[in-house]
């Protein structure tokens, strides 16, 4: 459309399931409201190095070019390595075209030299293209650095009569190259694969000099740049170590800190030995930033109180909403009630594609309970994100590798109100992350709560400042993924006497790093353990802090969820939940409060629910457990069991384990509890260990055992002044 609607609204319930309260939204008067003019924006996937023009680069006589590669997909069509391409077309490239090396000048089809032999995938190769100018002679040079892969070597000799020079302007790309498109200068021809340590001379490197440069050796005469990429790790800046300094920087954020040509597996992390880290993984669909022009501009107002809001788009019979969260000005009173946006978690799940080896392969095993919607991509959002080739951090680029980052600067399409996650509910799909925490936001505008809205990114930079003026944080349905300093920021706010309401499941138990060059993507980095979107050996540590991924959870950093909640991740299913039974400790005067008003035998969330259709345990749930860490302390007041064969659960070493059908019988462990720890100073934790509790929340007019429980935790960790909340009357 030429022309499009917008306006502010705010977000209340975004889940449309007609068994729920519906679809809520409250109109805001803004000066963004109005009509503006649209056009087409394209993306443009694919990562890259960008190195300034400079003249040095023109490479006007004799050259060589030498680098190591480890090619993920060389099948592919044309691939380029390092080019140096002006507008004109006239300049140089390597590339591979179906695997085979080549060298090209001027844009020109037919290659001044190519080899016969296509390179194997995964395999580490030192290649080096010669250029002679006194004589025309082009040489390609091909070793594999495995003595088991010798024979995979291979070589070219051509001689070009009349070609003095292949020199090029404007900037020069490695794993890429500039073509014209569209009257535009683009990056194209992408590379997926890692590179590593890329060199250039001014001068033809004789047999024997390149022999030493594929034994790790140095060559300081003719050289024009010899990029380190085991420099400057955690940044996007691209090191040169020669004397011209013609640094660059990576494009669309490519994956470091990688295993180079050299890693000989001793050290598990680039952190102990860089000089064998000085490879980076680049991949044809990497992308941190779409580059977008502004269609909106639009300053937040000072007065505007704090909560989720979205920007309402209308062209034709076309509409969105694209959400946003506005925290309390740092000048301006707070409330006493904190949400806990779990930001963090939205950015893993970010454009998650759910037909992916990555993703499904969790669920593959559910049998008759799994499944998906038949007709996925169904929804536009779904197949925007499919035809854009967009990824979560729970599926894999286009060569099969993990994907490591998600960005903000990006459209994320799974951030809608009113998004639902197809592989849920039996694969009829159900609300997830955002969509399924405005089921909580809802409860607390229903029940007449002033509550503000903070956010993961704040607290990881805030700390527990943040939290301070806060008497309850209550999380997300899924705050999976915290960074060491959320962590921390909230077991100071607990030490000190806050209180946590955690209504959510498989929570604070994946390790994540903000990006800390620039605040707009995460990292991740998930050990071998038994996903299909695990890192590779050697692998497994943050490009951003040098951190132990932690197999991607905290439990092997040392800081479990159990240490400090009471419990942990136990268990998955897209199939039903369950409710849950009052146990022992609830009937104690230190919990009893917990179930005011509710009878004694009455289960808990036995009911419909917007999660998985039924039952407040469901989808992820946690469990209390006194041996893998659950302080002694904890009291679990109620516990859901009798779970369907259809759920995957961990063991005690954290390895999933499928579910074999009906007739499978499954651990003790597969449970949900409700727990309350209490901590010095009047803090304590109330938590749920369930993803689905707050979709139980709005069933019956919100009058309900789930709505009720939750109503008495908070109000009473609202009320308190520093006492105990096991105490009777201590608060």
């Amino acid at each position: 459309m030429d022309v499009f609607e917008a306006g502010l609204v705010r977000l209340i319930h975004g889940d449309r399931n007609p068994a729920g309260p519906g679809f809520k939204i409250e109109s805001v008067h803004s000066e963004l409201a109005g009509a503006y003019p649209g056009k087409i924006q394209v993306l443009r996937p694919g990562s890259y190095i960008r190195i300034g023009p400079d003249e040095r680069l023109d490479l006007c006589d004799s050259f060589t070019m030498h680098l190591w590669i480890w090619p993920t997909t060389p099948e592919k069509e044309v691939q380029t390595l390092i080019a140096r391409v002006s507008e004109c077309g006239s300049g140089y490239a390597l590339r591979l075209e179906r695997g085979r090396l080549s060298l090209h000048r001027d844009g020109e089809l037919q290659p001044l030299a190519i080899l016969e032999r296509p390179v194997e995938r995964n395999t580490w190769y030192s290649v080096a293209a010669v250029f002679n100018a006194a004589t025309g002679e082009t040489r390609l040079r091909l070793r594999p650095v495995s003595a088991i892969a010798a024979e995979l070597a291979d070589g070219a000799r051509t001689i070009v009569p009349g070609i003095k020079s292949l020199a090029g302007g404007g900037e020069l790309l490695i794993a890429a190259e500039q073509v014209r498109e569209a009257g535009e200068t683009i990056a194209s021809h992408f590379y997926n694969g890692k590179i590593d340590s890329p060199s250039m001379y001014d001068r033809p490197l004789s047999d024997e000099e390149l022999a030493a440069l594929e034994a790790g050796g140095t060559i300081l005469e003719g050289a024009v740049a010899a990029w380190d990429f085991s420099s400057d790790i955690s940044s996007s800046v691209v090191t040169d170590l020669s004397i011209n300094g013609l640094h660059g920087r990576t494009v669309q954020k490519p994956t470091r800190a990688m295993t180079g040509w050299n890693w000989d597996a001793t050290q598990p992390g680039w952190m102990h030995a860089p000089e064998q880290y000085g490879a980076i993984h680049f991949h044809d669909d990497d992308l941190e930033d779409a580059g977008w022009q502004p269609s909106v501009h639009w300053t937040v107002p000072d007065d505007l109180p704090s909560g989720i809001y979205a920007v309402h788009l209308q062209a034709g019979m076309e509409e969105d909403y694209v959400p946003f969260i506005v925290i309390p000005s740092s000048d301006r009173p707070k409330a006493t009630i904190a949400f806990l946006a779990p930001t963090f978690s939205y950015l893993a799940y970010a454009n998650n594609q759910a037909e992916t080896a990555g993703m499904s392969a969790g669920f593959s095993s559910l049998g008759a309970s799994g499944g998906m919607q038949a007709s996925y991509p169904s929804t536009k959002h779904d197949k925007y994100i499919v035809e854009n080739r967009l990824r979560s951090l729970y599926n894999l680029h286009s060569d099969g590798s993990v994907v490591a980052h998600s960005s903000w600067m990006r459209p994320v399409l799974t951030m809608r109100p009113d998004y639902r996650a197809p592989l849920l509910n039996k694969g009829e799909g159900s609300p997830k992350q955002l969509g399924a925490d405005l089921h909580l936001i809802d409860w607390l505008h229903e029940h007449g709560y002033k509550f503000d809205v903070i956010t993961d990114d704040v607290l990881h930079t805030q700390g527990a400042a943040l939290l301070k003026p806060y008497r309850v944080v209550i999380t997300g349905s899924h705050c999976e993924y915290w960074s060491y300093q959320t962590i921390r920021a909230m077991q100071d706010y607990l030490s000190a006497g806050g209180r946590l309401m955690y209504l959510g499941g498989n929570g604070m138990d994946g390790v994540v790093q903000l990006d800390p060059e620039n605040g707009q993507s995460i990292e991740i980095r998930r050990g071998p353990v038994s996903h299909a979107y695990d890192t590779q050996p050697g692998e497994e540590h943050l490009s951003s802090t040098g951190e132990f991924g932690g197999r991607g959870a905290w439990t092997a950093r040392g800081i479990p969820a159990r240490s400090w909640l009471g419990l942990g991740f136990t268990a998955q299913s897209t199939d039903s939940g369950r409710p849950y039974q009052r146990q022992p400790d609830s009937f104690t005067p230190s919990a009893s409060w917990v179930f005011d008003g509710i009878p004694a035998d009455e289960l808990i969330g036995d009911t419909p629910a917007l999660v998985n259709s039924y039952g407040a345990a469901g989808f992820e749930i946690d469990c209390a457990n006194y041996e893998l860490g659950t302080p002694a302390r904890t009291l679990v007041l109620a516990t859901a069991t009798g779970f369907s064969s259809y759920w995957q659960h961990f063991d005690k070493d954290g390895i999933w384990t499928t579910p074999i059908g009906s007739d499978s019988v499954l651990p003790p462990h597969v449970r949900a509890d409700i727990t309350l720890l209490e901590y010095p100073n009047g803090g304590a934790v109330f938590s749920v260990g369930s993803i689905s509790w707050s979709s139980c929340l709005s069933y019956n007019g919100y009058d309900n055992a789930v709505s009720r429980v939750t109503q008495n935790v908070l109000d009473r960790f609202v009320l308190g002044d520093g006492g105990s909340v096991t105490v009777p009357n201590a608060v």
